[in-house]
């Protein structure tokens, strides 16, 4: 008895595309990221260092305004005085946070 010749044979992919992405997993999950970096010509950000150093010059000025009258930074003023230290903080820092 001789068998019948299939008309069309059909080849399962999926166990190969499955290996071929495991494959492409373990490469990238062992590959050294300082090899990569140091063969990129690219344009990395500065260090953080220089960032903490303009946070530091940065001022933070908190304003209450109620009832009561306006508080700036814990200390009671009327208008004038808040409006001569706005100017003065303006003066030495252009990056300024204020929190109303």
């Amino acid at each position: 008895m001789a068998r019948k010749p299939q008309d069309n044979p059909q080849l399962d992919m999926t166990p190969m595309i499955d290996v071929v992405f495991e494959l492409i997993i373990f490469f990238v999950v062992t590959i050294k990221q300082e090899d990569i970096f140091s063969k990129l010509n690219a344009n990395r950000p500065a260090p953080a260092s220089s960032a903490a150093a303009s946070e530091e010059n940065d001022t933070q000025v908190k304003i209450d305004i109620g009832s009561g009258g306006l508080v700036f930074n814990g200390r009671m003023m009327n208008m004038k005085q808040f409006d001569q230290s706005m100017r003065e903080i303006s003066k030495t820092s252009k990056n300024s946070m204020v929190v109303i």
